[in-house]
């Protein structure tokens, strides 16, 4: 009979699970170790003179075949004005977007993230997808300055799964805008 540990609604072996989480160098930290293996990815867009009430939509899939999970370690974005910022889970992608460019975190490796990211799609969401919604400040007259927000909660997504960030722009005119992604391919265990 074979022991079971019931982890974010996904069952594991409780063998599997102590074996993977072992074989992992106890002094270093998770986000280091994956770095220097070469899991550590990073895709960033930004969008020049994105019009009042425009979006920046940024998607970030794990394929169902990947064998891996994405594990979200950051989220950066500038805006120039007042802006929206809001994330929704499992969006269905109508149309697809432009590949986002996939930037390796450590230089001493070729490894290349299972994870799909692209901008600027079409995709079909709604309020039971939203996982959360941010404001970012902006400003008026000749002290505008707009903000940043960084979000550095981890969140992970199994294969199958995928993550949509909305920027939308609501400073009254036109504003340059950006985001920056930063994830950890990571080793799904017992499944």
């Amino acid at each position: 009979m074979k022991d079971f540990v019931l982890l974010d609604g996904v069952t594991y072996n409780i063998n599997e699970y102590l074996a993977a989480f072992l074989r992992k160098p106890i002094a270093k930290t998770h986000i280091k170790y994956s770095m220097e293996n070469g899991d550590a990815y990073a895709a960033s867009v930004r969008s020049e003179g994105l019009a009042d009430d425009g979006t920046l939509k940024v998607l970030l899939s794990n394929p169902a075949d990947s064998l891996k999970n994405i594990c979200w370690v950051s989220l950066v974005v500038a805006a120039e004005g007042k802006a929206y910022l809001d994330m929704y889970g499992q969006v269905t992608v109508d149309t697809p977007g432009t590949a986002l460019a996939q930037v390796q975190k450590f230089s001493g490796s070729s490894n290349t993230s299972v994870a799909d990211s692209e901008y600027d799609g079409a995709y079909s969401y709604g309020a039971p997808n939203l996982i959360y919604s941010f404001l970012i400040p902006g400003g008026t007259g000749v002290k505008t300055v707009g903000g940043q927000s960084t979000d550095a909660e981890l969140a992970m997504a199994i294969p199958g799964r995928n993550v949509l960030i909305v920027l939308t722009n609501k400073a009254g005119s036109a504003k340059d805008m950006s985001m920056r992604i930063v994830w950890l391919d990571c080793e799904t265990v017992g499944v």
